[in-house]
């Protein structure tokens, strides 16, 4: 198994531009509707903004730990490793910043942000208010058609070793609970754990580098979403709560075993 800095020595930090010029916006549903305004320059071959380009590249490898916790950044070597102008990198960095990816290092540019027990502890405790309380409200709420695309995702799982498996699973993953959270009729809940399923693709990646456990996430995928079938509003909750239970246990045990990671003990 691969621990953090080892994923970055396998992955390597050179960003290979061909591919992920492969690359659509429809890999990454999650950063739709947040391009600012400095991204709306196109392409000369009409596709997406330099500037999106370059946050999307960036971000990949960031969530996939080919760029390690703390590693430094600049806005200069940003550019250069992605080809692109300092103003790109530059709007890049700074919408990973408020995604809690990237952090402002003074003086040193930027570093990308450190993995630590308080992040999964404060993280999944969100999760742990937010999505129980919205899996028992689509239970209510959903319409059989919608379940649909959430009977594909469900099936979704990836193997140990395999980044390309690993990167399907992540957007499945971000896409079913979100789904969910869109099904519960809570917009604002709906858009808050859009943040929280953002931020939480990093811890995940990194837990699965260490403690895979892909059949146990698709059958718990599988029995939730047979309970929101069923509208058993019960089921659904508890279904929920403890796959997240699960999820941040994998999470946690990855840190336990790379302690140059940790800043705090973990709490009883």
């Amino acid at each position: 198994m691969l621990n953090a800095f080892e994923c970055q020595e396998h992955f390597g930090t050179n960003f290979e531009a061909a591919e992920y010029d492969k690359m659509g916006a429809e890999d990454h549903p999650e950063s739709m509707g947040k391009t600012s305004a400095a991204t709306t320059v196109r392409c000369k071959n009409g596709g997406r903004s330099i500037a999106e380009r370059a946050y999307q590249r960036l971000r990949l490898a960031i969530v996939e730990c080919r760029l390690a916790p703390g590693q430094r950044l600049t806005e200069a070597s940003i550019a250069q490793k992605l080809q692109v102008g300092e103003t790109p990198a530059r709007e890049a960095l700074r919408r990973l910043v408020l995604e809690g990816l990237v952090r402002v290092a003074p003086r040193h540019g930027y570093a990308v942000a450190s993995i630590t027990l308080r992040d999964v502890q404060e993280l999944f405790e969100l999760r742990l208010l937010i999505e129980p309380a919205t899996a028992g409200m689509a239970a209510v709420n959903s319409p059989a058609a919608s379940l649909a695309r959430l009977k594909d995702l469900s099936r979704i799982g990836y193997a140990d070793g395999s980044q390309d498996s690993v990167r399907k699973f992540l957007r499945a993953n971000t896409e079913l609970h979100g789904h969910i959270a869109h099904l519960s009729g809570n917009h604002r809940i709906a858009q808050l754990l859009d943040q929280l399923l953002s931020e939480s693709e990093r811890l995940i990646n990194f837990g699965m580098l260490s403690h895979p456990q892909s059949e146990t996430t698709v059958a718990e995928h599988q029995r939730l979403l047979e309970a929101l079938a069923n509208r058993d509003v019960s089921s659904a909750r508890e279904i929920m709560e403890q796959h997240i239970i699960t999820t941040r246990q994998m999470v946690v045990e990855s840190l336990i075993a790379n302690t140059s990671l940790r800043e705090i003990p973990i709490g009883v």
